[in-house]
């Protein structure tokens, strides 16, 4: 009798996990289906970005500001969206973050889970499958089809990060590997400014760990990875001063149109603002120097916390936009603000740089709280929020399955971080969770590049961007797309077990 019931319960077992298996196929697969729609729908339509006008001016000038790469705007001139090319540079787009999608799952070897129960075929159709769900993520999807140079600075990161994990391990092509580094470091660096300080502060915080790597876990003999080592800071100095005299040699002062309404500030003196003092003036106000708060009044305070455009609205102003006067006032307001603030400060940049982190999490997060307070768009002038935002901008052209697109996805998100977390649990129960430290060293990019990016994007500004943390967002999605699969490929075997 006990044999019997136990069978029973064994068999009721399998078949929910394969219920619970195929359910989450069903939403993988509309979720697909919906994206590949939603996709081929918006080419040739052009996302409201204001920066697409901005790298009008630069492409037509072949010239950019202190912000701005100097890459995106020789790639425009290429294929220029405003000249009939809009569908061949949202293709080239696509397609170079599809290769660099296929190259970081590759050399992260996130298919390999299946080869235990499916052999080859089964890391064939994983590889295909997670290249697909990552591929088809709307924010992926949807600045793949932006003129904005994120989505290229993203495949970079991604060819970057992939290349340099590759470098780690024993036995590889060592001069394709260094090939892609440099491809991903240019064109990350060239149509981001700041990606080139991030990749840089990533190459020297993973170096040191892999000579530690060399000696504690014998990965590689010691003299190779010194000589891979020397490669690749050489490749990432090369690549920084090229970058650099690129920018260098493109700059112009841009025109004063609404175009360039903003960011005309220094960079320090940018972040000074939108990381120190804004949003708290208000509180700080009483602090100011009397030269201060006879230029500011507490009306004029308000309304810069109120939304970090208005910081350069305000402050241009009470100034008259005279440098030496906006400078004296930076210093003063940034200094009163640190001083009596610090510890608001420090704890917002650290919860910033948590959302910078789990990026999917923050967005979903996000979308949901302002669905929840009303989604009403007419409050962006005066509250200024990025990732709603982010999703007009997505929705602009099809909303109905914009909406139905974000919905999809979410679930998916969350159905998938449940059956990673089930698939961690069955692995720490079986002991089989412990990562090798080839794994482990060849995650070490991703990680030290997810957090110094998130960390300098956490420095520069009180503000969650979901365009500025796509790389974390790809990864995290990677990590819980695996192990969703992970778990569905190991009912397989326990299913047909129990119906032996």
């Amino acid at each position: 009798m006990l044999p019997r019931m136990a069978g029973s319960r064994r068999f009721w077992g399998a078949a929910s996990r394969g219920g619970v298996a195929w359910a989450f196929v069903g939403v993988a697969i509309l979720y697909l289906a919906i994206g590949a729609t939603w996709t081929w729908l918006n080419l040739l339509d052009l996302p409201p970005y204001g920066d697409s006008q901005r790298y009008r001016w630069f492409t037509e000038t072949w010239t950019v500001d202190q912000f701005h790469g100097g890459l995106y705007p020789l790639v425009l001139s290429l294929a220029n969206p405003w000249s009939g090319k809009l569908g061949q540079l949202q293709l080239l787009q696509f397609g170079v973050l599809a290769l660099c999608l296929s190259y970081f799952v590759y050399a992260l070897r996130g298919a390999d889970f299946a080869a235990d129960g499916y052999g080859r075929r089964g890391i064939v159709g994983a590889f295909v499958s997670l290249l697909l769900l990552l591929l088809f993520d709307p924010l992926l999807a949807h600045f793949a089809l932006s003129v904005m140079p994120d989505s290229l600075a993203l495949s970079g990161c991604l060819a970057f990060s992939a290349a340099l994990a590759e470098l780690m391990r024993d036995g590889v092509r060592r001069w394709l590997a260094a090939g892609v580094l440099a491809l991903g470091f240019a064109l990350a660096a060239g149509v981001r400014v700041e990606k080139s300080w991030v990749l840089l502060a990533t190459v020297l915080s993973v170096l040191p760990l892999w000579f530690v790597g060399a000696r504690s876990f014998l990965l590689a003999p010691p003299a190779r990875l010194r000589a891979r080592g020397v490669l690749v800071l050489a490749i990432v100095l090369l690549g920084l001063g090229s970058v650099q005299w690129l920018n260098t040699s493109m700059y112009r002062e841009p025109p004063r149109t609404k175009a360039f309404e903003f960011s005309r500030w220094p960079i320090l003196t940018t972040v000074l603002h939108h990381r120190i003092v804004f949003p708290n003036l208000s509180s700080v106000y009483e602090d100011l120097s009397p030269e201060s708060r006879g230029m500011l009044t507490r009306e004029d305070a308000r309304s810069y916390d109120q939304r970090l455009h208005n910081t350069w609205k305000v402050i241009d102003r009470v100034t008259h936009q005279d440098l030496e006067t906006r400078d004296r006032l930076t210093r003063d307001l940034a200094s009163t603000a640190f001083r009596r603030r610090w510890a608001v400060i420090a704890a917002d940049v650290a919860g910033d740089t948590a959302e910078n982190l789990l990026a999917p999490l923050s967005f979903y997060l996000r979308l949901v709280t302002w669905s929840i307070g009303g989604a009403d768009p007419d409050l962006w002038p005066e509250r200024f929020e990025a990732t709603p935002w982010t999703y007009g901008r997505l929705a602009q052209h099809h909303p109905r399955i914009s909406r139905l697109y974000l919905l999809v996805s979410g679930i998916l998100f969350l159905f998938a971080s449940c059956l990673a977390l089930l698939h961690a649990r069955a692995s720490f129960r079986a002991g089989s969770w412990r990562p090798t430290p080839q794994t482990l060293f060849s995650l070490l990019p991703v990680v030290v590049l997810s957090t110094a990016n998130a960390f300098a994007f956490s420095l520069s500004a009180d503000l969650v961007h979901p365009r500025y943390t796509l790389f974390a967002h790809t990864a995290a999605l990677l990590l819980v797309y695996r192990g969703a699969l992970a778990w569905v490929a190991s009912a397989r075997p326990i299913r047909q077990e129990a119906q032996a």
